[in-house]
């Protein structure tokens, strides 16, 4: 059976973690009545159990996935800055907008500036969402007799015959009952 770590050996665990993983500073902070040498080998000793070395492994492992989970976007999180695109007039978009691809400055002859800010393709943004929501997927139409599988399952999900055949991915249509 594993052993889980001590109070003593997670609060060590926790002040090494906190101070960047120096053994030695967290065993100063955790018994200050020991001399540095003291601090030294107990630290040492301490952070080479089996079980603070487990518990240092898992406080790793959550914060890998609290990073993952901070650091990356959800599906509606992707389709709301998508929806934004297309919803968001280009002028009305601040020069430090994320919706901003691109921003040039030109100064003419004349010493006249223009800015040219280029945004996102909203039909593209379109695309993305559209593919994002499955709306690119071939539709499946499954047909035949009211008697087989195929039947049965449609009548199960709530759904009709359409005729005693079935297009294939070649686009090429065939008797169910031919074979």
């Amino acid at each position: 059976m594993r052993q889980l770590a001590t109070p003593f050996e997670i609060e060590f665990a926790m002040i090494y973690l906190r101070n960047g993983g120096n053994a030695t500073k967290a065993m100063c902070e955790l018994r200050p009545e020991l001399t540095f040498a003291g601090c030294e080998q107990m630290g040492s000793e301490v952070l080479n159990r089996d079980t603070v070395q487990s518990f240092l492994s898992n406080q790793a492992m959550m914060r890998t996935h609290d990073v993952f989970r901070v650091h990356h976007l959800s599906m509606a999180e992707k389709r709301s800055f998508l929806a934004s695109v297309v919803k968001t007039s280009a002028s009305n978009i601040s020069d430090d907008s994320p919706l901003i691809e691109e921003v040039s400055t030109h100064t003419n002859e004349e010493g006249i500036k223009t800015k040219k800010v280029k945004m996102m393709s909203k039909a593209k943004a379109i695309e993305l969402d559209n593919k994002m929501a499955g709306h690119n997927a071939p539709e499946l139409s499954i047909t035949g007799d009211a008697n087989d599988l195929a039947g049965i399952l449609l009548r199960v999900t709530g759904q009709t015959l359409e005729a005693d055949t079935v297009e294939t991915s070649e686009s090429v249509k065939r008797n169910l009952w031919d074979e």
